[in-house]
């Protein structure tokens, strides 16, 4: 699947589905991260808090290099911070 010229990975599509996560979030928290961290190379991590989700904060790891968005879930840690 290739979204904004993103592609999302089979994990990926299986995550969204079971953690009720929206393609729509995804796509957003990696255009207007609140926190972007930059961990390898090819592993990019962003983080945005989704208000319509009780305000909690999702995380999306990506592959910069060949654009994959790896996963995505509510990171529990973060969201005590607000994402920042």
């Amino acid at each position: 699947m290739d979204k904004k010229g993103f592609r999302f990975s089979n994990h990926l599509n299986k995550r969204l589905e079971e953690r009720n996560i929206k393609e729509s979030w995804v796509l957003e928290t990696l255009e207007k991260p609140d926190k972007k961290l930059e961990i390898a190379e090819n592993e990019t991590h962003y983080f945005k808090r989704v208000i319509e989700f009780a305000e909690k904060c999702l995380k999306v790891v990506l592959n910069p290099i060949s654009k994959t968005i790896v996963t995505a879930y509510f990171d529990r840690k973060m969201k005590k911070t607000n994402c920042k």
